[in-house]
């Protein structure tokens, strides 16, 4: 039996009495479906099912970044904050699923930034951030630092894995504008141009979990990135769109529609 599941087995008697340690250890390894309707059996199954050891666990399960409050006397509602990330976030487990293993740990995620979901989209004022944004998990490249070794000769020291949490629109905005009016659009609203890497992840996920494409072709949009491109002495911003399941994704340097090119809207999101 993992560690996980003896910490579980041994504590869960002692927060709710006498009940069976097998039905405790049980609980975080349900989906979340199954947790919904063991909850509506009884009081006693709510409280289990309840419990901030059962959805701390299935944070780490799905992925998913926790929310880290700054106050720390005052307990979260792990449960209420694990509904609200678990429909809009792309999680460690989807990323795995499509990329292959996510090496490293996932950063919690900031609680003012949580708290903004539930606050009006600047670029859209009638809908809130929750409708219109999703919590991205990035893994990235190895980081690999170096040493002198006895010999004089360079050598690996280490090397880790660093995962990122960024809050990112699903669609762009500021379309047909240049790049330079983007971004000072995005940055007037307090975010960040998205990368390549953050929408492409996002675009390729959406392409295999849904059929469909925020950057697509129906209809068609392209979203300019931060990431550059040096072509003569030009220095363009990379496009990402016009994409669909069958085609997969173009990325270009320029595209002649420029009516149709915006900037998806992006921050980081994570514990620094």
């Amino acid at each position: 039996m993992s560690e996980i599941a003896c910490n579980t087995v041994a504590t869960y008697p002692l927060r709710f009495g006498l009940y069976d340690p097998f039905v405790c250890w049980i609980l975080p390894h349900l989906d979340v479906s199954t947790l919904g309707t063991l909850a509506k059996l009884n009081k006693s199954w709510r409280k289990m099912t309840e419990d901030s050891y059962v959805w701390i666990y299935m944070f780490k399960k799905m992925g998913i970044p926790r929310v880290i409050s700054k106050n720390k006397e005052v307990p979260r509602n792990y449960k209420e904050d694990f509904r609200v990330l678990y429909p809009i976030t792309l999680s460690g487990r989807q990323i795995e699923g499509i990329f292959g293993d996510v090496i490293g740990k996932i950063p919690g995620i900031r609680e003012e930034v949580f708290n903004e979901l539930n606050t009006p989209d600047p670029f859209e004022l009638e809908k809130l951030q929750r409708e219109n944004y999703v919590v991205v998990v990035v893994p990235n490249w190895p980081h690999v630092s170096l040493k002198l070794n006895e010999s004089k000769n360079l050598c690996v020291r280490d090397i880790s894995y660093k995962i990122n949490v960024f809050l990112m629109r699903r669609h762009v905005v500021a379309q047909g504008l240049s790049y330079a009016e983007q971004e000072g659009c995005v940055k007037e609203k307090g975010f960040e141009v998205a990368s390549l890497l953050t929408r492409g992840i996002f675009d390729k996920a959406q392409i295999v979990t849904t059929g469909t494409c925020p950057d697509g072709c129906a209809p068609c949009t392209y979203a300019r990135t931060s990431d550059t491109v040096l072509k003569g002495n030009v220095l363009y911003n990379l496009i990402i769109g016009g994409g669909d399941p069958l085609s997969g994704m173009r990325i270009c340097k320029y595209c002649s529609a420029s009516n149709l090119v915006g900037v998806a809207p992006c921050k980081s999101a994570e514990v620094v």
